[in-house]
This record gives structure tokens, sequence and C-alpha cells, in this order.
């Protein structure tokens, strides 16, 4: 069973669909925190707004998080595709 509808089913739905909305509020608070920064910065890309915000250590550390969350991503692909 896939995660959502296996969470759905151990929540219930009046939990399981609250919780998603909830999720899908702070998803959409998160996206309008970006879109500001990116207007007040002029940064097209996470990497050039972290620089803004948080200098070359922030940048840095976006840029290592991106790349740890893309290797993860390609390797649980992998091995589930593989078997």
């Amino acid at each position: 069973m896939t995660a959502l509808p296996s969470a759905l089913y151990r929540l219930g739905w009046p939990a399981g669909v609250s919780l998603l909305l909830a999720v899908a509020a702070l998803n959409y608070f998160s996206q309008q925190i970006l879109v500001h920064g990116s207007e007040c910065t002029g940064a097209g890309t996470y990497a050039r707004l972290s620089h803004a915000t948080g200098g070359r250590a922030l940048a840095a550390a976006t840029r290592i998080s991106v790349f740890l969350f893309c290797f993860g991503f390609a390797t649980v692909y992998l091995c589930a595709m593989g078997g």
C-alpha cells in the first residue's frame, strides 16, 4: 500500500484529511515565503536566495541539502525499481 492511502487508513478519514489539509497549507505558506524572498532579493534559485539571505554558509548548506535530497531520491528509486 502506498504512503497516502496507508496514512488515511491508519489515521481514519477525519484525522487523515485534516492532516492532509494542514500539510497543504504549510506547503502553500512555504511557497509564498520563497516567492516573496525571491521578489525582494531578485534571486532566481534556491542557492542565490540562500546566499542573499544567509551568506556563503547558508548557500553551501542549501547546495549540499539539495544534492543529498536528489541522491537519496535516486537511491530509493533504484531500490524500488530493482526489487
